[in-house]
């Protein structure tokens, strides 16, 4: 099953032992990002990190197991990482792009099922018509939710079983396991939520972008609660400034969607994070383009950074996602 729960202590999926370092893997089209963290009385210190950049054909993604291509120099990389006899990793979390998952939100149901078996049922019958991949080879993850009104939903994340092996594949010679497996907007879903403090009454409405310059996510809350996702591929051998067009149109289409369709009130801030270098730009677009609030998603200040490591803010704002994928443990 994949793992994915942006909204609990990732603590409840995988425990580790409380002296090992958390370690986190981004795997994304042209980057991959590494973080090691370690917890001392109470707080997160920043071990180790490397940003790698891949060649320009970089990891070719997509749902069907049949169209990925991970080159050679991924696992060139991952290796170097995982030979660091000081690391000693056993196990990592892993944040896979977002466009090889299909995350749907099920609403306008009367009832959850009891048991997981029934919940897995309900949702493969529920999207059964609309993966471009057969139901049965698939690995399904979800979350039970209650909307403001009382009435159940489910949160689930569906991925063919073959493109989450070719990931895990690549740690196998090394005898790693990826623990925790999930989306990367989650990652930054979850260094919000860490992060951000929110009243326990705070009914705005806020929205997490993660920009990958190969796809761009949307998600919006009311409150804690989540009423919107969407993934929307960019597009292969756009130059950069075609990239940022494309991604202010799915913003703009998303946000048009959530004011008419969703009830939306107006957007108390806009999050801005992802693995990308474009994250400054991007983000300036969207305050020229919207009337909005904007922030770039950064763990500076909310993490400390450990004897030796040295890091700027640019650099450190591209791991949040992974980031928040282990202080959430």
């Amino acid at each position: 099953m994949l793992e994915m729960n942006p909204f609990k202590s990732i603590a409840d999926v995988v425990r580790f032992p409380s002296k090992a370092p958390l370690t986190g893997i981004e795997i994304s089209q042209r980057w991959l990002g590494w973080a090691r963290v370690a917890r001392h009385k109470g707080s997160y210190f920043l071990a180790d990190y490397s940003l790698e950049e891949l060649s320009p054909e970089g990891v070719q993604a997509s749902m069907l197991g049949s169209n990925m291509v991970i080159p050679p120099v991924v696992e060139q990389k991952i290796a170097s990482i995982l030979s660091n006899d000081q690391a000693k990793i056993k196990k990592i979390y892993l944040l896979i792009p977002d466009n090889v998952v299909k995350v749907v939100l099920l609403d306008n149901l009367q009832r959850l099922p009891h048991r997981e078996g029934e919940t897995v049922k309900l949702i493969q019958w529920k999207l059964k018509k609309t993966l471009p991949f057969r139901i049965e080879e698939a690995m399904i993850g979800f979350q039970p939710m209650v909307s403001r009104d009382g009435s159940p939903k489910l949160l689930a994340a569906i991925i063919k079983r073959d493109v989450r092996a070719q990931f895990e594949r690549l740690f196998e010679p090394w005898g790693v396991v990826p623990g925790v497996v999930i989306p990367s907007s989650f990652g930054l879903v979850n260094f919000c939520h860490w992060s951000i403090p929110r009243g326990h009454n705070d009914s705005s409405e806020s929205m997490v972008v993660n920009f990958s310059e190969a796809y761009i996510s949307m998600v919006i809350f009311r409150g804690e609660e989540l009423i919107f996702y969407r993934t929307k591929e960019l597009g292969a051998g756009f130059s950069g400034k075609s990239i940022l067009q494309i991604a202010l149109r799915e913003l703009n289409s998303s946000y048009i969607y959530y004011k008419e369709r969703l009830g939306g009130n107006g957007l108390k801030m806009v999050y801005v994070g992802g693995i990308s270098p474009r994250l400054t730009e991007l983000k300036s677009q969207i305050q020229e383009n919207f009337d909005l609030q904007v922030e770039t998603i950064n763990p500076w200040g909310a993490m400390k950074l450990d004897e030796g490591v040295s890091i700027d803010k640019g650099e450190l704002s591209r791991l949040a996602a992974t980031i928040g994928l282990l202080v959430r443990g």
